[in-house]
């Protein structure tokens, strides 16, 4: 939400979709999106391999769009452990990486904007 406030602050008209699950997964509504943006990206904190952008990348293939997809995830790569910032900027999974996504996917040509700091208190899950 962070990430497509400060896109929509900086010009890019974003919308965001939540899918709670894989299975089933509402490849109607992505794909109804999808045909009216010009790039899709998808966000999980776990691998790309297998996951939530390989789904939308199923689905955006068997609906015919065109727009491309960028995955924000953990590559092909067994993971660390270690607290939820570390983790966020070894792997690319913050706010910022989203914005950063958009920027090189739509070949901005201006500088890249910056995403607010967002607090976490200790136990509360990572605010992306």
């Amino acid at each position: 939400m962070a990430a497509a406030r400060t896109l929509t602050e900086n010009g890019i008209t974003a919308a965001v979709i939540n899918v709670p699950v894989i299975k089933p997964l509402d490849g109607a509504t992505i794909a109804a999106m999808a045909r009216r943006a010009r790039i899709v990206i998808t966000a999980e904190n776990h691998t790309i391999v297998g996951g939530l952008g390989s789904a939308v990348a199923e689905a955006l293939a068997e609906a015919g769009t065109s727009a491309p997809l960028r995955r924000i995830g953990i590559a092909d790569t067994f993971a660390e452990a270690g607290s939820r910032e570390y983790l966020f900027a070894k792997y690319g999974l913050g706010t910022q990486n989203i914005i950063e996504a958009v920027w090189r996917g739509l070949a901005i040509n201006r500088p890249t904007p910056i995403a607010p700091v967002i607090e976490a208190s200790p136990g509360v899950y990572a605010p992306v």
